[in-house]
C-alpha cells in the first residue's frame, strides 16, 4: 500500500511567473473598464431619451398652437364666406390644415409612448409615464462645458484606458513567452506512507520523502516555443494599433461633439428671432384675413411657416442638449477611476460618503493632502453633522475646493493640492492604478505640443425631474 503527496516548485527567476500575474491583473482592470463604458453609455441614452421625450411634448405643444391659430382662421373663413367676401375654396383648405395636424398629433402621442418606455427598458422597470418637466424647453440649460486640454481629460474615457491596460498585458506576455527559451529550475519535493502489509501502514517506519531538483529546457518543443513567441509578439503589435485608433477615435469625437455644441447654441439664437419675426407675420395676416385685405393662402403660408420654425427650434435644440450628454460621454462620463485624475468642479462640489473609521482628519488629507482643513471642513458641514467626533457610516460630507472654505479655520502650514474625488463609482475605494503613459512612438494628439482648446458656452438650465439623470452628474 502506498499514499502520499507530491510538490513542485518553479523558481522564478526570470520573472515569467510574476509578469504573467500581472498580466491576469491588467486584463482584470480591463473588464472593470467596460463595465465602466458601460455605465457610462447607459447614463447617457437615459439622458438622451429623456430631452428627446421634452422635446416630443414640446411638438405636441406646438401642434395644438396651430391648430388653435387655424381653427380661429376657419371661422373667420366661414363668416367671409357667408358675407360672402371669399369662396368655398378657403374654408376647405383651413379645414384639411386642421385634420392633418390632429392627424401628426396622434402620431407625437404614439411617439412619447414609445421613448417613455425606452427610457423605463433602460431604467429596468415596466412601462410606465415618465415624470417631467418641459415648461422650460426652449431655455433649458445644462451645466457649461469648460474644456482645457483634451489630452488629459480624454484619459478619464474608459475606452482609452482599457486600450491602455490592454497594451500592458500584451507586452508582459510577450516577456513570458520569451522566458520560455531559457531553462527552468524546478524543485520537487513528495513525503508519503508505503509498507507492504497494511497493518503497519501508518507506522513511522512507513513514512518516507523524496526531494531533488533539477534544470528543464526547451529540448523536443522549440518550435512550438517559438510559433507562441511569434503569436505573443503579433497580439502586442494589434494592440498597439487598437490603442492608436481608439485615441485617434477619441479625440476626434470630442472635438466634433465640442463644435456641435457651439454651433447648435448659436443657430437656436438666431431661430429664436426667427420665429418672433413668424409671431408677428402670422398675427399681422390674420388681422388683415379678417378685414378682407389679403387672401387665405397668405394666412395659410404664415401659419405653415410658423409651425416649421417651431418644429425646427425644437429639433436644433433637442440636438444641443443630446450633443452636451455625449459630450460628457465622450470625455469619461464623470467616472474618476483614477486616483491622480481631475479635481472636483468648483461649481458642483464632490459628496464624499463616510466609510467606517473615518473622520474628518482622515478625510481632509485624502482631498486635501494636509489635516489642517478638517475643523474648516467640519465648519462647511455643520448643519447636517453638529458633533465633528461623532460621524457614522453614511453620512455625506459635502468637499468644496480649498478657497472656498473658512480660511479663518485652517490651520498654518503649506497650501493643499486641489480637492479631488479618490474614489471609483458609487463612492468605493478605487482599486484601478493610474493609467500607463502612451508609448513614445505612438504618432497620437498626445504628442502634439500642449495647447488651450477654446471653451465651449452652452445654455444654463433647469434641473431635470429624477426619471433623468443629469449627464454631468458623476455617477
Amino acid at each position: 500500500m502506498r499514499g502520499g503527496i507530491n510538490l513542485n516548485w518553479q523558481l522564478d527567476i526570470y520573472r515569467q511567473l510574476r509578469n504573467a500575474r500581472d498580466a491576469a491583473g491588467q486584463r482584470f482592470n480591463v473588464a472593470l473598464e467596460r463595465r465602466n463604458y458601460f455605465i457610462t453609455r447607459l447614463v447617457a441614452d437615459v439622458a438622451e431619451n429623456y430631452f428627446r421625450l421634452m422635446a416630443l411634448d414640446k411638438r405636441l405643444e406646438n401642434l395644438n398652437l396651430t391648430i388653435e391659430l387655424q381653427e380661429r382662421s376657419l371661422e373667420i373663413a366661414q363668416a367671409l364666406k357667408e358675407a360672402a367676401r371669399i369662396t368655398e375654396l378657403g374654408v376647405l383648405r383651413f379645414q384639411a390644415e386642421v385634420r392633418k395636424n390632429q392627424s401628426e398629433k396622434l402620431i407625437v402621442n404614439q411617439d412619447i409612448v414609445v421613448t417613455e418606455n425606452r427610457i423605463n427598458f433602460l431604467l429596468n422597470r415596466f412601462p410606465q409615464p415618465v415624470e417631467r418637466v418641459s415648461a422650460g424647453f426652449y431655455e433649458l440649460n445644462i451645466n457649461r462645458l469648460s474644456v482645457g486640454v483634451p489630452s488629459q481629460l480624454l484619459q478619464n474615457r474608459p475606452d482609452i484606458r482599457q486600450a491602455e491596460r490592454d497594451l500592458a498585458a500584451t507586452g508582459l506576455d510577450v516577456k513570458v513567452a520569451r522566458v520560455n527559451f531559457f531553462p527552468q529550475l524546478v524543485i520537487s519535493g513528495g513525503t508519503g506512507l508505503a509498507s507492504l502489509v497494511i497493518n503497519h501502514l501508518f507506522e513511522p517506519q512507513a513514512v518516507i520523502g523524496t526531494f531533488a531538483s533539477g534544470l528543464v529546457g526547451p529540448l523536443i518543443n522549440k518550435r512550438s516555443i517559438r510559433a507562441e513567441y511569434l503569436t505573443a509578439n503579433a497580439r502586442q503589435l494589434q494592440a498597439l494599433y487598437t490603442y492608436q485608433r481608439v485615441v485617434l477615435n477619441a479625440f476626434t469625437e470630442v472635438v466634433n461633439r465640442l463644435s456641435m455644441v457651439e454651433k447648435y447654441t448659436a443657430s437656436i439664437e438666431l431661430k429664436k428671432q426667427q420665429m418672433a419675426a413668424l409671431e408677428a407675420s402670422v398675427e399681422v395676416a390674420s388681422n388683415l384675413f379678417q378685414n378682407a385685405r389679403v387672401e387665405y393662402i397668405d394666412v395659410l403660408l404664415a401659419q405653415r411657416d410658423l409651425r416649421d420654425a417651431r418644429g425646427t427650434l425644437i429639433d436644433t435644440k433637442v440636438e444641443q442638449l443630446v450633443a452636451i450628454v455625449n459630450t460628457y460621454q465622450a470625455l469619461g462620463g464623470g467616472l474618476l477611476s483614477n486616483p491622480n485624475g481631475a479635481v472636483v468642479p468648483n461649481q458642483n462640489p464632490y459628496i464624499h460618503t463616510v466609510s467606517s473609521g473615518e473622520t474628518f482628519r482622515t478625510i481632509s488629507q485624502r482631498y486635501y493632502e494636509s489635516e489642517r482643513y478638517s475643523k474648516a471642513l467640519w465648519a462647511a458641514n455643520k448643519t447636517a453633522i453638529p458633533d465633528p467626533d461623532r460621524l457614522t457610516v453614511g453620512d455625506k460630507i459635502v468637499i468644496p475646493p480649498a478657497d472656498q472654505l473658512d480660511q479663518s479655520l485652517i490651520d498654518v502650514g503649506p497650501a493643499p493640492a486641489s480637492a479631488r474625488p479618490e474614489t471609483g463609482p458609487g463612492n468605493e475605494p478605487a482599486i484601478i492604478p493610474p493609467p500607463l503613459p502612451p508609448p513614445a512612438s505612438l504618432p497620437s494628439p498626445f504628442g502634439e505640443p500642449e495647447t488651450k482648446d477654446p471653451a465651449v458656452k452652452a445654455t444654463g438650465g433647469t434641473k431635470p425631474s429624477a426619471a433623468s439623470p443629469n449627464p454631468a452628474t458623476r455617477k
